[in-house]
């Protein structure tokens, strides 16, 4: 019987200083291989203390909008580790100065879930008209464009990790 893999989840909040050039504002700029084995070693500790400690071997990025700059930002630092494997962008084409284009990372699957047309995309590269989500009412946003946006933000995120190369189902039962 196939399980779910169960990988943690970490969502960074950082203030716009954490784009600057100051690495003492960015929790990632310093080792940040040494960082994330860290926090994810606390959270096996707090929540699967049964399972023998493990080691960081693959990192799955995403951002959505604005958020592609600390993305970028963030592989950028991670890149000398070989670590990352997946990159997924919600709509940054949404924003007018942002290519129509994947967030590469050596060795890494790059999606982007868009309203943004492209023609001849890359595989990866998911159009979805704003149309798409005209069906949808309760996002408040009347701009249609807006709002297509908005749902990408909200509404995709289960539909990237079903088919995550990161998040991939396990043949190998994790006991409860």
């Amino acid at each position: 019987m196939a399980s779910v893999r169960r990988i943690p989840l970490l969502v960074p909040f950082t203030t716009m200083a954490a784009l600057g050039v100051d690495p003492q504002q960015n929790i990632f700029s310093i080792d940040p291989v040494a960082t994330l084995s860290n926090i994810t070693a606390a959270i096996q500790a707090a929540f699967v203390p049964f399972l023998p400690p493990s080691n960081l071997t693959d990192v799955g990025v995403t951002s959505f909008s604005s958020g592609i700059l600390a993305m970028r930002k963030f592989i950028a630092a991670m890149k000398p580790s070989g670590l990352i494997r997946e990159v997924i962008d919600f709509d940054s084409p949404f924003i007018l100065t942002e290519p129509a284009e994947l967030t590469p990372s050596p060795g890494a699957v790059s999606s982007c879930y868009t309203q943004r047309f492209r023609q001849n995309p890359p595989a990866g590269y998911r159009f979805m008209p704003a149309n798409s989500f005209s069906q949808v009412p309760s996002f408040p946003n009347p701009d249609v464009g807006a709002h297509a946006h908005d749902c990408i933000g909200f509404m995709m995120y289960h539909t990237a990790m079903i088919t995550s190369s990161v998040a991939a189902f396990s043949d190998t039962p994790i006991p409860h």
